[in-house]
């Protein structure tokens, strides 16, 4: 190289161009177990909200299923009652995953802190408990209308 061309300039590395705002925790006791299951627990909670925000927006754009003749019916399906189920489930699945990353990020920032949590989960089985019957309700509501059961004459 030249000596008049100037000092050369080596690229900045990529970790110095980004903070590093990983969490770096020693691995004593159960560290690893731990935190592994945090973040299976966030995708479990990831898959629920992406269940529930494609059926909320499944239940808006009023997907039918053809029925024998091919023809897709519309006479169970009142916007009145469609609408607001759809809002509902998408605003389910949303809070899922709200609750998702705030727990994900809560169990971790305790994990760093080692501090014990040993949690009854009273809260997580109602509202899933609230949810289930919800989507139950839906389903018996949505046969009753339709002509699932009736014996074509």
């Amino acid at each position: 190289m030249n000596a008049a061309a100037g000092p050369s300039r080596q690229p900045i590395p990529l970790s110095k161009r980004w903070p590093d705002i990983a969490l770096i925790i020693p691995n004593s006791g159960s560290m690893a177990r731990d935190m592994l299951a945090n973040e299976r627990n966030f995708l479990t909670f990831f898959k629920l909200s992406c269940t529930l925000v494609v059926l909320g927006f499944t239940i808006l754009l009023k997907f039918r299923l053809p029925d024998d003749h091919g023809d897709t019916p519309d006479d169970w399906a009142d916007d009145s009652i469609t609408e607001p189920i759809g809002y509902i489930f998408v605003g389910l699945g949303f809070a899922a995953l709200l609750t998702a990353i705030g727990k994900y990020f809560k169990t971790q920032r305790l994990l760093a802190k080692s501090v014990n949590m040993i949690r009854a989960g009273w809260g997580s089985f109602i509202i899933v408990s609230l949810l289930f019957t919800f989507a139950c309700i839906v389903m018996i509501l949505a046969s009753v209308k339709s002509n699932l059961f009736t014996i074509p004459s």
